[in-house]
């Protein structure tokens, strides 16, 4: 599940199916304690974050929820109306993703955007990606993710593709 927003200890995820995941909400995690608040009405639907928690999960929802920050693809999780289409999703989904050579990647978004990604950068300071240089034919491999929100090449290898999309060059 996509982590959208850190703050005091909370993490905050979501998945972003609308249709699958009714009414909208999102998860709030604190140290052993999770909540699950609805969008639409700021309440606790599930869980057990202390009130404390609570009460700075619903601050942080009406802050994002009052300036549309849950708009995402083309449907406005809050409502049935459709995003302006300079709207950029909060997570975009990758279409396609394929290797170009010299540790690069061609990305195409769902949105029509299409980027190279170089990797290279990545494979110099995060020692994870270091694999991606000496192994043999695993920067090849790459793979998007079921979620389309992810691409990755093994179990310690991924990009999710906020980070492709912003750091890309079109």
């Amino acid at each position: 599940m996509p982590e959208i927003s850190r703050f005091y200890g909370i993490v905050i995820k979501m998945f972003f199916k609308p249709k699958e995941h009714e009414p909208a909400h999102i998860h709030a995690l604190y140290n052993d304690y999770f909540g699950t608040f609805n969008l639409r009405t700021l309440e606790m639907l599930d869980g057990d974050l202390p009130n404390k928690a609570q009460q700075l999960v619903r601050e942080w929802l009406e802050l994002h929820t009052a300036t549309n920050c849950f708009k995402c693809g083309r449907r406005n999780l809050l409502s049935n109306s459709r995003p302006s289409k300079r709207t950029r999703p909060m997570i975009p989904r990758i279409k396609t993703v394929r290797p170009v050579g010299d540790y690069q990647l061609f990305v195409s978004f769902d949105d029509g955007t299409n980027v190279r990604y170089d990797v290279k950068d990545d494979i110099d300071t995060l020692p994870a990606f270091r694999p991606l240089l000496t192994q043999r034919g695993l920067f090849e491999n790459v793979r998007l993710d079921e979620s389309r929100t992810c691409i990755y090449w093994n179990e310690e290898i991924d990009l999710p593709s906020d980070t492709i999309f912003e750091y890309g060059v079109k």
